[in-house]
């Protein structure tokens, strides 16, 4: 309750469907696109309806030839040995590896990238790619295709979604979210010079009651590096449409990724990227 006083405190108006779709035809977002999206709706303001109203607006935008994508990434379908925020003793870890439930599209819930990635999963028509923990979800006329295969190694490189998105002539919209949630920068990540893949164990079959793992070779992420990333990518003049009182951006997808791919590459043969 205290939040939504903030949010109403600080806002002249609601953020209704309209309103919302008028802001993201300003931005240049209309109907037809694909869109990768990324929210914090508590950063972004007093909406109407919350995620349902957000995602009603984005999609009625969007319009049938359009297409919506979000992150549905299930980070708690990961071998507990590597958590960090926060770690479990280590007499744990056995005991939670062979009790950890398979990923399941439609049961298996989001974590920790907002509520309105979560009402996308349930959406009418939403569909889901099948990877343990990098799946993503998508609406629309480009929904299938972006999301029909996703390799279990490099899942957020070329060959999956991420790679579909960018050869689709997507663009990026963060509301609410800054550059360190850009999940796009990811694709820039795949075969950086000097960097090596790491191994990841991902939880892939069940029996007599206990789970199975296997391990997969993924190249590693350097999320700590995207909001630096993201504001020289801004400050290079390039083409980022800002809106709701600068809590929104929208930019080339492409463009982005290449320069993010530049600026790592840079990064990785200083020495500055540690694995």
């Amino acid at each position: 309750m205290a939040r939504e006083r903030d949010l109403i405190a600080r806002q002249g108006r609601p953020l209704t469907p309209e309103l919302i779709a008028r802001e993201l035809r300003r931005m240049g977002i209309g109907a037809g696109d694909t869109v990768l999206m990324h929210v914090a709706l508590s950063r972004l303001g007093w909406v109407v309806g919350g995620a349902q109203g957000l995602l009603e607006a984005v999609t009625g935008l969007l319009g049938a030839r359009g297409t919506l994508v979000m992150p549905g990434f299930s980070s708690q379908l990961s071998d507990p040995a590597e958590w960090q925020a926060p770690p479990v003793p280590a007499a744990w870890v056995a005991p939670i590896r062979d009790a950890m439930p398979l990923f399941d599209r439609d049961r298996t819930p989001t974590r920790g990238i907002g509520v309105v990635a979560e009402a996308l999963r349930a959406w009418p028509d939403s569909h889901r790619s099948d990877h343990v923990r990098d799946s993503f979800l998508a609406w629309g006329a480009g929904a299938r295709a972006i999301l029909a295969q996703q390799p279990v190694s490099r899942s957020l490189g070329a060959g999956g979604p991420l790679g579909r998105l960018r050869a689709a002539g997507a663009k990026v919209l963060l509301m609410g979210a800054g550059f360190d949630a850009c999940t796009a920068f990811h694709l820039a990540e795949e075969d950086l010079p000097g960097i090596a893949l790491i191994e990841e164990r991902y939880p892939v079959a069940r029996a007599d009651g206990v789970t199975r793992w296997q391990s997969y070779a993924q190249p590693p992420t350097f999320e700590e590096h995207f909001a630096a990333i993201g504001a020289a990518y801004e400050g290079s003049g390039a083409a980022v449409r800002r809106g709701f009182d600068g809590r929104a951006r929208a930019f080339d997808m492409a463009e982005a990724v290449d320069f993010a791919r530049a600026w790592l590459v840079r990064a990785a043969d200083a020495g500055e990227l540690i694995q």
